[in-house]
């Protein structure tokens, strides 16, 4: 064979192996997207023990782990990323702060939050940035400044999806704490929540929620302007037998 012919046949392979790789990744990438997070985690396992390498699979291993609550390992594969140029750097920084604020560990994914903002400014991740940090602020009580960064997005970026999720949120005008204790798709279910709720002395409400194409009846109790407040019902709650968790 011809060192010619060897070379074609080479260059053939190596394309084949590519396509391959390429359809692997999508056919994960569509698993996750549906939520069969074993089977894309299958596909990615298969490909990471062949030694194959690529930022989209690290990205996407990286996912799989925070959705099935593997964070330390999550964050590990992200930090792959910051090998692949300053694109998949700013991504691994963001997925790191989404790490952290799933985990429920606030203080973490707000400084890395901050610092991205400080270090990539006109990012295209900016304004999800800024939404989540609004996120945080709502979490921690600290209503105005919420507020401010909500309002940054929709004056900012005032066509990306985050500037529609932000205005949607100023206009509920959720800036107060809540016990939620049912989420329910038949409202029955709920309003015989509710009335046991009431009858136990809680000012129990309704509040009707769309997520993910499913209307959501949504039972909870007061709006608390501060943390300590709406702890303190929580624990009377638990006393009482009731279970829910504080909103936002």
């Amino acid at each position: 064979m011809s060192g010619k012919n060897f070379l074609v046949i080479l260059c053939f392979l190596s394309l084949t192996v590519s396509v391959i790789f390429a359809q692997d990744i999508s056919t994960a990438w569509e698993y996750f997207l549906k939520g069969k997070y074993n089977i894309a985690d299958r596909i990615v396992n298969s490909l990471l023990e062949e030694k194959a390498t690529s930022p989209d699979l690290y990205y996407l291993k990286a996912l799989i782990l925070c959705r099935t609550g593997d964070f330390v390992r999550a964050r590990n594969y992200l930090e792959k990323l910051n090998f692949y140029g300053a694109e998949w750097a700013e991504c691994a920084l963001v997925a790191r702060g989404d790490s952290f604020f799933q985990e429920g560990k606030l203080k973490q994914a707000k400084e890395i939050y901050h610092t991205f903002l400080k270090r990539y400014p006109y990012s295209n991740y900016t304004p999800e940035v800024i939404y989540k940090y609004a996120q945080i602020l709502r979490k921690e009580g600290r209503w105005e400044e919420a507020k401010a960064y909500l309002r940054q997005v929709t004056n900012d970026y005032p066509q990306s999806l985050f500037a529609t999720f932000a205005r949607k949120l100023l206009a509920e005008d959720e800036f107060y704490f809540c016990v939620q204790v049912g989420s329910f798709l038949n409202y029955d279910n709920a309003y015989n929540l509710a009335v046991k709720i009431k009858k136990a002395g809680y000012p129990a409400y309704i509040k009707k929620v769309e997520y993910r194409g499913q209307l959501y009846y949504r039972v909870r109790i007061g709006k608390y302007p501060d943390r300590e407040s709406v702890e303190e019902v929580f624990k009377q709650l638990v006393k009482k037998g009731f279970h829910g968790l504080i909103y936002p």
